[in-house]
């Protein structure tokens, strides 16, 4: 039946629940509502329904309801891309509690960004099915999910050997410039592979594809799973506004010293990111192509006052004269 939901005076009755079509065994996914008032849902499903609790491969697909609050109804599944990390796949550093792909989409909402409405996906994939070498993942669409970029890129710069663990992605935008921020759970400075650190990279709209900044180590230290059911859980958290992104995990490092258990429990740690390059925030941005054409303008200008000045100390010689 649903979450509760309130909101005294702010929230309007619920519409019927929709039927999402191919969505059957379809789980773990994320929504985001288009700058249109679009939506589009994501989820992971299993490439046999046997196969549901198997460790991969499996497929994220898309769905689109293309007027949000309208008439229209959620339109036919899109398959976005196979991946081989499975609903419920071990990896050293949660091998109870295990993970997913973890799909999540960030749609660019600043108005003046070259790249305003495209929707970005990221998802979790592993370079082999259990080699655990799983990285992080990326791909674009700029007709709310009908097609997408290929190949994906790689956010996480690390070296393919030897081989670490990355999981438990999140993406979020910048609706004041159009940036993109993903920060993942990763376990490259662990010598086992059974560790983790918060990490993010960034990038900005202005190319044709997005070219992420090198990654950045958010947690202070490494933080262990063993020995905690839930181990770091199915998520974490991240928002991203005014050059600002905010990130937020489950931490056993004590790397602040104020955490009441130590490091014998999970606790909640969240830090700040300031924009790092190739960010090139401003508010409000200016496109490449605008700052051309008023450089142009401003050229004309200046050459057609030149010609006037001199036009008119040759008449006044003349004149003179």
């Amino acid at each position: 039946s649903g979450a509760a939901v309130t909101g005294p005076d702010m929230i309007g009755a619920f519409s019927a629940p929709q039927s999402i079509p191919g969505a059957s065994e379809c789980t773990v996914g994320d929504v985001a509502i288009a700058p249109s008032g679009a939506v589009v849902q994501t989820c992971q499903k299993p490439i046999a329904v046997a196969n549901s609790t198997a460790k991969g491969p499996t497929t994220i697909q898309v769905n689109m309801d293309p007027d949000g609050l309208g008439a229209a109804s959620f339109g036919s599944t899109i398959a976005v891309t196979a991946t081989n990390v499975g609903l419920l796949d071990s990896i050293p550093p949660q091998d109870f509690r295990w993970v997913d792909a973890e799909a999540g989409l960030a749609y660019d909402r600043f108005p003046t960004s070259p790249q305003f409405g495209r929707l970005y996906l990221v998802y979790t994939d592993e370079t082999e099915l259990e080699n655990n070498d799983t990285d992080i993942m990326l791909r674009y669409s700029d007709d709310d999910g009908t097609t997408w970029s290929d190949p994906p890129i790689r956010v996480n710069d690390d070296s393919s050997t030897p081989i670490r663990s990355q999981f438990l992605p999140r993406i979020a935008s910048d609706p004041q410039s159009g940036n993109v921020a993903v920060c993942w759970h990763d376990a490259r400075h662990s010598a086992a592979n059974r560790a983790m650190q918060e990490f993010c990279s960034f990038a900005s709209p202005n190319g044709v594809a997005p070219a992420f900044s090198a990654n950045i180590a958010v947690g202070d230290a490494l933080s262990a799973s063993s020995g905690y059911g839930n181990e770091f859980g199915d998520y974490s958290g991240l928002t991203f506004s005014h050059g600002v992104a905010h990130a937020i995990w489950g931490d056993t490092s004590n790397s602040t010293g104020d955490n009441p258990d130590g490091t014998l429990e999970f606790d909640a740690y969240t830090d700040q990111i300031d924009g790092q390059p190739p960010l090139d925030i401003c508010e409000p941005c200016i496109p490449i192509t605008t700052i051309i054409w008023i450089t142009l303008i401003v050229i004309v200008i200046i050459v057609i006052l030149l010609i006037a000045g001199i036009r008119w100390l040759v008449t006044r010689r003349y004149l003179k004269w």
